[in-house]
């Protein structure tokens, strides 16, 4: 049964945490990094799977 104001909690799936944590690195966002890492910290060695394998260490050094 849904109610007109209920709110629904969703929790995102490891590949849009993934995702967000090597864009947020490509661009130098922190408060996001910091966010996605708190959430599940072993995505700090997640590999970017379309590239060339890097880690979000090697997008923040690479790119900013």
């Amino acid at each position: 049964m849904t109610y007109e104001n209920e709110k629904v909690i969703l929790t995102p799936n490891v590949t849009d945490l993934q995702l967000q944590l090597l864009e947020a690195s490509k661009s130098g966002d922190v408060d996001v990094v910091k966010r996605v890492l708190t959430f599940n910290p072993s995505l700090v060695n997640c590999r970017d799977a379309q590239g060339r394998n890097s880690t979000p260490l090697h997008f923040a050094a690479g790119y900013n």
